[in-house]
């Protein structure tokens, strides 16, 4: 069944996509090789071990996000340098290395499985020492949902970590941190089943969807 899936997935994509796909699994392959580290295995969310928080339940097995979608999406959002992302449901900390070759002054993954905000670590230190990159990276073991977001993130990205319940009190953290310290600010959704829950909280609009390979990208931005 699951094989059957893929196979519908890939012909809906159509011919130019679905070489984007190969293209990028093929990428992500030699990056962890590459660099030394491990980003590309799934965790279902049972195999993750302990979590920090009371919403355990809301949340989703650990994805990766495809080195080449993101650097396609970054690349397309043409960013102002000196910002601060913010990366909900790091995992094993892919996005976080890959932003840090980007012109972020700061960057924070935020992850309340404990055993992959070790992995994340372990996968920084190999990332620092192979290509001097990441020191601006910081990996944080905590509850999304409580997570209060500081004055220097304008960058957050979802692909979708956590469920509707937790979502709902991350938007919340977002905005009271705009209202507190208003600055220009961009939520990026991979597959978002986050849109309607952003454009409900009112602040952020859609800004344009870019579909890269088996990738659905939506930005939402403040401005």
């Amino acid at each position: 069944m699951q094989l059957h899936h893929r196979v519908a997935s890939l012909r809906r994509q159509g011919p130019r996509r679905v070489v984007q796909t190969v293209a990028s699994i093929g990428e992500d392959l030699l990056f962890d090789r590459r660099h030394g580290v491990e980003t590309g295995r799934h965790v279902q969310i049972g195999a993750a071990g302990p979590v920090r928080g009371d919403h355990g339940e809301h949340g989703e097995a650990y994805h990766p996000t495809r080195v080449r979608h993101f650097r396609r999406v970054m690349e397309a959002l043409s960013l102002p340098p000196g910002l601060g992302l913010l990366d909900y449901g790091a995992g094993k900390g892919r996005v976080l290395l890959l932003a840090s070759q980007q012109p972020f002054r700061r960057i924070v993954g935020v992850e309340y499985a404990e055993s992959l905000c070790q992995q994340a670590q372990a996968n920084l230190a190999a990332w620092r020492a192979r290509t001097g990159h990441g020191h601006q990276v910081e990996i944080v073991h905590a509850d999304a949902a409580a997570y209060e977001v500081a004055p220097d993130l304008h960058v957050f990205y979802l692909f979708n970590p956590f469920g509707p319940v937790v979502l709902d009190k991350v938007l919340h953290q977002v905005h009271a941190s705009l209202r507190r310290h208003p600055r220009p600010a961009w939520i990026i959704g991979n597959k978002a089943r986050a849109g309607r829950p952003v454009e409900e909280h009112g602040l952020f609009r859609p800004l344009w969807d870019l579909p890269y390979g088996n990738a659905e990208f939506r930005v939402y931005g403040t401005g």
